[in-house]
């Protein structure tokens, strides 16, 4: 059976579309932007997504006082939609008003701004709907900083701001290998977050996860708490414009950029790399996500279409891969092998979640024996690494690494792994250990 004419709706698709060009983020100037716009979006990265940001690009600066300024005088015609930024102060329409208040930001003065944060898109939160306008005083006082949920522990290691963090919740606190958390108070668990606690403590902007931490800015609100409240997603694409975002909002400008710059110049490897097959000829590949006790008949099957409805796939999903077409996200248990063997594709990936994760090299000796007899396992084309892959900003040191197993002999294997070890070391707080290989990814190797 040919396995690139097959349509499974339990496929993982992407066809990369990558933004060309490096830009210069963040920065009020060296702009490699003109200011000589002539369409209604001037930029396509839009990863700055404060409002304001008028040319769409990743910067707030005086383009964008000009870019309004052209909406104005009509020299360019206003997209809505595709252009939201340009209204700064949210009010339906481009004026005078929105140029003095993008001056403010530039200048650094005390005003209410607004900003996008991303929030889950599953099952009972669409993603269309995941996307929440809210209001924080600027510039943001970050001098003492509460997170709840380990990948926002990570965010501020990015961000060179963990020292400023003083308080965590029960998940943040259980990371100490990935950033020194163990002793510091804690704040609650990240889904009831102690809100009292936090106000009494003085904390200047608690960083939450997704909508569990609703409640304590509600809270917080009710007793006029001068704690800020931001929530994070932390999960896939939106990454970069987290990153960026909270990169402008919390002053760490510098460190925002020079991630976002290693994961533009990944996938600028990765491109290069596959840039002669055609996206017919991608490979194939489901990801499953195990639980601790996965067998091959309790086996949790995380499959999504190109409309990126699920986060927990995203940066998977950057990579190259045939495209089966839009689909819908699925989560089966007690899926029988039967169904890889009838429905072949040229690889299997397995995230290892718990304590898996911290033992990958052994489980993968292990858990593909559970789908002898699939077109992947016959030809080796098992694929296992841990569950950080998915759904953290570590995921994009692993991109490289992955795509080099998904196509041998199209990226040097060496500079991949390299390229793992400089993201660790650059963006982890420890650094890259041989000794942790909780963020390796492997190949299983059949026994002879």
């Amino acid at each position: 059976m040919d396995n690139k004419a097959i349509i499974a709706i339990f496929a993982v698709v992407c066809i990369i579309i990558v933004a060309a060009a490096a830009f210069m983020l963040l920065n009020n100037s060296g702009s490699s932007d003109s200011g000589d716009h002539k369409g209604d979006v001037a930029s396509p990265t839009g990863r700055l997504v404060v409002y304001g940001n008028a040319n769409n690009d990743d910067y707030i600066d005086k383009n964008d006082v000009d870019y309004i300024n052209s909406i104005i005088s009509g020299k360019v015609t206003w997209n809505q939609k595709n252009n939201k930024y340009a209204d700064a102060n949210l009010d339906g329409k481009i004026d005078d008003s929105d140029v003095k208040l993008v001056q403010k930001i530039i200048n650094r003065e005390s005003v209410d701004i607004s900003y996008d944060e991303f929030h889950f898109a599953r099952a009972d939160h669409p993603r269309d709907n995941a996307v929440v306008t809210n209001t924080i005083k600027y510039p943001v006082k970050c001098d003492t900083i509460a997170v709840g949920y380990y990948e926002v522990g990570y965010l501020m290691t990015i961000l060179g701001l963990w020292d400023k963090v003083k308080y965590v919740d029960e998940n943040t606190s259980g990371h100490y290998m990935d950033y020194p958390s163990k002793d510091l108070p804690i704040i609650g668990n990240f889904k009831t977050i102690d809100a009292d606690a936090i106000h009494n403590s003085g904390v200047d902007v608690f960083i939450g996860y997704g909508t569990y931490q609703k409640q304590a800015r509600e809270d917080l609100r009710a007793m006029h708490s001068p704690t800020q409240v931001i929530e994070i997603q932390g999960q896939g694409i939106d990454c970069l414009s987290e990153v960026v975002t909270m990169g402008f909002l919390l002053d760490a400008n510098k460190n925002a950029r020079k991630w976002i710059d290693f994961y533009d110049k990944t996938m600028d490897k990765i491109n290069d790399a596959v840039k002669d097959i055609l996206p017919q000829n991608y490979n194939s590949y489901y990801v499953l996500k195990g639980a601790n006790d996965a067998n091959a008949t309790n086996l949790t099957i995380h499959a999504q279409g190109s409309d990126r409805s699920y986060p927990d796939l995203q940066w998977i999903l950057e990579l190259p891969a045939q495209n089966f077409g839009k689909g819908d996200t699925y989560q089966i248990s007690n899926l029988d092998v039967d169904y890889f063997v009838n429905h072949p594709s040229d690889y299997l990936i397995w995230s290892f979640t718990g304590n898996q994760a911290r033992d990958c090299p052994a489980a993968i000796q292990t858990f593909p024996e559970f789908l002898k007899g699939t077109q992947a396992y016959e030809n080796g084309n098992i694929i296992g690494f841990a569950y950080t892959m998915f759904n953290s900003y570590y995921g994009v040191g692993m991109l490289l690494y992955l795509a080099g197993m998904l196509y041998p002999g199209q990226i040097d294997m060496d500079d991949a792994y390299q390229t793992l070890v400089d993201y660790y070391n650059q963006f982890h707080y420890y650094g890259y250990s041989e000794d942790n290989k909780n963020f390796l990814v492997y190949k299983w190797e059949p026994k002879a």
